[in-house]
C-alpha cells in the first residue's frame, strides 16, 4: 500500500513539475512579446512625434511661399519669375523600349552562368 502511495505522490510531484515550467515558459513567452510591443510603441511614437513636428512645418506661411516659388514658380506682387536653362530632361517616350524577357528565359541563363 505504501508502494502505491509512493508512486502516486511521484506521479503528482512530476505533473506538478511540468505544469510549473509550462507556466514558466508561456510567462517568458509573454514577457518577450511585451517587450516587443514596447519596443514597437516606442518607434511609434516618435514615428508620430516626426510627422507632428513635420506637419506643423508645412503649415506655416514660410513654407509655403517657399514650395509655391520653387514648385510653382510664383512670385510676390512686384517680383518676376526668372527660370534659368539647367539640364536637359529625357523624353522617356522617345528611348529604345527594350522588350521584357520571359521568365522561363531568365531561369535558363540563371542555370548556364552557374
Amino acid at each position: 500500500m505504501r508502494r502505491y502511495i509512493l508512486i502516486a505522490l511521484v506521479l503528482i510531484v512530476i505533473w506538478l513539475g511540468l505544469s510549473v515550467a509550462r507556466q514558466a515558459s508561456q510567462l517568458v513567452g509573454v514577457q518577450d512579446r511585451i517587450e516587443a510591443d514596447k519596443e514597437k510603441l516606442a518607434q511609434l511614437q516618435k514615428q508620430e512625434a516626426d510627422l507632428k513636428s513635420e506637419k506643423e512645418k508645412r503649415q506655416t506661411e514660410v513654407f509655403i511661399e517657399e514650395e509655391a516659388r520653387s514648385k510653382l514658380n510664383k512670385a510676390r506682387p512686384g517680383e518676376s519669375v526668372v527660370v534659368l536653362p539647367g539640364e536637359k530632361k529625357v523624353d522617356e517616350s522617345n528611348l529604345k523600349k527594350e522588350k521584357p524577357v520571359p521568365n522561363w528565359q531568365k531561369w535558363v541563363s540563371l542555370f548556364r552562368e552557374g
